[in-house]
């Protein structure tokens, strides 16, 4: 099972709702579960948003770490190490 998460600017990106998510995922599925942080992009009926930035990704990412999730990627927008996650003691891939 792959959780996707997608962010949605002014929906559900604030860092407080990561932080809920992230919470729930751990608490009620286990921190084993891979999460993938999904940037959200303007189309068809759903034009009155903006795009997700990349740096919002990179922060629900380091989110999910800092709520003990260890595996969580960054999806559809490029980030540095967003495809890869690292020991959550050592911090080493």
């Amino acid at each position: 099972m792959v959780l996707p998460a997608l962010s949605i600017p002014g929906l559900n990106d604030l860092p407080h709702e990561i932080d809920q998510l992230t919470s729930w995922i751990r608490d009620h599925l286990g921190n084993d579960v891979p999460l993938h942080f999904r940037a959200f992009h303007p189309d068809w009926k759903m034009q009155d948003y903006p795009p997700t930035l990349a740096a919002r990704i990179v922060e629900a990412q380091r989110i999910g770490r800092a709520n003990r999730l260890r595996y969580r990627y960054t999806g559809n927008v490029a980030t540095a190490g967003g495809g890869e996650t690292r020991c959550l003691e050592c911090g080493h891939s």
